[in-house]
This record gives C-alpha cells, sequence and structure tokens, in this order.
C-alpha cells in the first residue's frame, strides 16, 4: 500500500520539543536573572547616583557660600580702600586750595604792597635817594615772595599729580568693586537655587557648561584685587607724605616770608629815626647859621660904622700936617708933635686898611653863611621828603602787610 507525503508546517520529534522547552525555560531563566541583576543594579546606581548628586550640590552650594564669602571679604576690603581713597583724595584737595589760597591771597597782596613802597622810595631826591639798608631789605623781601611762589607752585604741581595718581586708583577699585558686586549677585542667585524652584528647560541635559578660556584662577583673581589694594595703599601713603611736605611749605615760606617782613619793618624803624635825628640836626644848624649870619651882619655894620669914623680923626690928623708945613724959616722944625702926626696919620690908615680887610672877610663870610643856609633848607626839604615818603606813605602800607595760617 502506498505511503501518503507528509503535508503543512514541519512535525518535530518529542525529544526536539522537550528541548525546545527546556531551552525557553533556560533562557527565561536567564534572561529573568539578568533583569533581576539589572533592576538591582539600577536601584543601587539610583541611590549612587542620588547620594553623590546629592552630595555633589552639598559641595557646590558649601563651595558657593565659601566663595560668596571670599567675594564679599574682598568686597568689604575695596570699598573700605575706596572709602579711605576717597577721603585722602579729600584732604588733597584741601591742601591744593590752601596753596591755592596763599598764591592767590597774602603772597600777591604783599608783593603788590612791596613793589608799592619801593616804587614811592623812588620819590626821594638828592642824597637821599640812597641804596640804603631799607631798599635792600625790600628787594630782598620781594625775591623772598617770588621764590616762595615758585616752590608753592610747583608743589601744587605735585599735588595735582598726586590728586590724579589717587583718582586713578579710586577708580580701578570702583571697577574692581562693581565686578565684585556683579558677581556677588551671580552667585548669590545660584546659591539661592535649589531642585524645588528650579525651572528645567527642555533638552537641559545637552546644555553642557564649559570652563571660558579667558577665565583666571583663583589666585590671579585674589591677586588682582590684592594688587588694587596695595596699589591704592602705597598711593594713599605717598599722598599722606605729600600733605605732610605741603604742611612744612606752608608753615616754613610762612615764617619766611614773616622774618623777612619784621626785617623791612625794622629797616624802615632804624632808617626813619636815623633820618629824623638827622631832620633834627639840620633843623638845629639852620638855626644856628642863621644866628651867626644875623650877628655877622650886625658885625659887618659896627666895621663900616668904625671904618667911617676913621675918616674925621684921618682928616684932622692931615690937616694939622698940611698947616704945619707952613710954618716959617727955622720954625718948620721936625717937633714932636710932627713925628706924632704923621704916625697918628698912618696908624690911622692902617686901622682903616685893616677895617676894610675885616669887612671883605665879614662880606665874604656872610655869602658863605647865606650858601650854607640855603644848603640846609634844601637839605631839610630833602628829609621832609623823605619822611613823608618812609613815615607817612611807606609804613600805613607795610601795616597792611598780612601773613595768615591756611
Amino acid at each position: 500500500m502506498a505511503r501518503l507525503a507528509p503535508t503543512g508546517p514541519p512535525r518535530f520529534t518529542h525529544q526536539e520539543w522537550v528541548l525546545s522547552n527546556n531551552t525557553n525555560y533556560s533562557t527565561a531563566e536567564q534572561q529573568r536573572a539578568l533583569a533581576e541583576r539589572l533592576r538591582a543594579e539600577a536601584d543601587r546606581l539610583i541611590d549612587e547616583t542620588g547620594e553623590q548628586t546629592d552630595q555633589t550640590q552639598q559641595e557646590t552650594n558649601k563651595r558657593l557660600d565659601q566663595r560668596i564669602g571670599d567675594v564679599t571679604f574682598w568686597n568689604e576690603s575695596l570699598d573700605m580702600e575706596k572709602t579711605a581713597a576717597g577721603k585722602e583724595i579729600e584732604d588733597l584737595l584741601d591742601q591744593k586750595r590752601r596753596i591755592e589760597k596763599a598764591l592767590a591771597g597774602y603772597l600777591d597782596k604783599n608783593k603788590a604792597l612791596t613793589k608799592k613802597c619801593l616804587q614811592l622810595r623812588e620819590g626821594r631826591i638828592g642824597v637821599d635817594l640812597v641804596h640804603d639798608q631799607v631798599q635792600k631789605e625790600l628787594i630782598k623781601e620781594l625775591e623772598v615772595i617770588q621764590g616762595i611762589e615758585g616752590l608753592l607752585q610747583r608743589t601744587l604741581e605735585q599735588v595735582e599729580e598726586q590728586i590724579r595718581a589717587c583718582r586713578s586708583s579710586s577708580y580701578y577699585l570702583g571697577k574692581d568693586l562693581a565686578d565684585k558686586f556683579s558677581a556677588l549677585n551671580i552667585d548669590g542667585n545660584c546659591a539661592n537655587l535649589s531642585n524645588e524652584n528650579i525651572q528645567v528647560p527642555a533638552g537641559a541635559s545637552a546644555i553642557i557648561k564649559k570652563i571660558q578660556a579667558n577665565s583666571v584662577t583663583p589666585e590671579d583673581w585674589q591677586n588682582f584685587s590684592h594688587d588694587n589694594i596695595q596699589a591704592s595703599q602705597r598711593t594713599r601713603n605717598a599722598s599722606a607724605n605729600l600733605r605732610s611736605v605741603v604742611d612744612s611749605v606752608l608753615e616754613q615760606t610762612r615764617e619766611d616770608a614773616q622774618k623777612q617782613a619784621f626785617a623791612v619793618d625794622a629797616a624802615f624803624r632804624r632808617r626813619i629815626a636815623e633820618t629824623e635825628r638827622a631832620y633834627d640836626k639840620l633843623r638845629e644848624h639852620h638855626e644856628k647859621v642863621t644866628e651867626e649870619s644875623q650877628e655877622v651882619e650886625e658885625a659887618l655894620d659896627r666895621v663900616r660904622k668904625a671904618t667911617a669914623e676913621k675918616e674925621a680923626p684921618l682928616a684932622v690928623a692931615e690937616t694939622r700936617i698940611s698947616e704945619r708945613t707952613g710954618r716959617p724959616n727955622v720954625e718948620l722944625c721936625r717937633d714932636a708933635p710932627q713925628y706924632r702926626l704923621a704916625k697918628e696919620s698912618n696908624q690911622i690908615r692902617e686901622n682903616i686898611h685893616r677895617l676894610n680887610m675885616s669887612e671883605a672877610s665879614l662880606e665874604c663870610q656872610a655869602k658863605q653863611l647865606r650858601r650854607t643856609l640855603l644848603q640846609l633848607e634844601e637839605d631839610i626839604d630833602v628829609k621832609k621828603r623823605t619822611l613823608e615818603i618812609d613815615r607817612e606813605l611807606c609804613v600805613p602800607e607795610r601795616n597792611k602787610v598780612e601773613h595768615p595760617v591756611f
């Protein structure tokens, strides 16, 4: 009988069927064990990553807090230094104003007064237009004031340069402060972020924050602010030293100007006293010469009168001699009366000659006395003008000289 051909899907043996079941059992067991291990690994990984994330976040929060503390410290240090720098700038501005007041105040005024005194004393005349000690001290005072002006001007330039240096330091401190303020705001916002108040943006897992290439190391960051503060402190120290120098310069220049002013005033007092003594002495001599001139005129009158009084005795004597020459013959004798008459005539003529010589001398002396009086009067006028200039014009101007403390 013919065998029927198999149809439909292939037929397996029982052994194959048992093997297939055992294989499926084994595979299922293996996959279940693998799944259990994977679940256990996933649970462990979840716990591990959760703990690690919490620890990392806590460490990050701690580092943020430390960073905020560091930034706050330097922010306060910078703020304190900027405040000190601002005060130093104000102190320097005060010193600048003091110097400017000195230059535009008493120095200009005193220099003008000194020049005025020099100009007034050019009005002296005659022998009193002398380069005396007052003139020397006034010229020296003008030189002292000009020297002080030059010194104060150079000091003012140094102060202005120091103010610019302080302002530069203050600018960099302010810029650093502004950066610190921004950093504090940013780090403060970061510190306030938590898992509960954060909004996770879409695709957050793809966001990777990298460290910027232009960022600096913490050491460089700290050194930057430290260097700014150190530079500002050096500038402030230099400023404080300069302010001390300004105090010394102002005090010393004031003392120098005052000392020279005292020297000028003392020279004026001595010169005025000397001129007053000369003026009084000239007036005294004028009075004496006037009296002497009057006495000489009186003497001239007496000499002229005496000369006139000798004319009659001379005429008598010569008439007697002439008459006696008329005696006749032997009576024309050289007797004692004749000798006496001749002697009397010669004596009277000699006396008249002597009186004439005396009159000539007295007239010459009278002229010399008149010239002396004119010279004395001229010199008295010169001294009077000098006293008017020094005592009445210059001294009141000198009383206006001031040396205030700025």
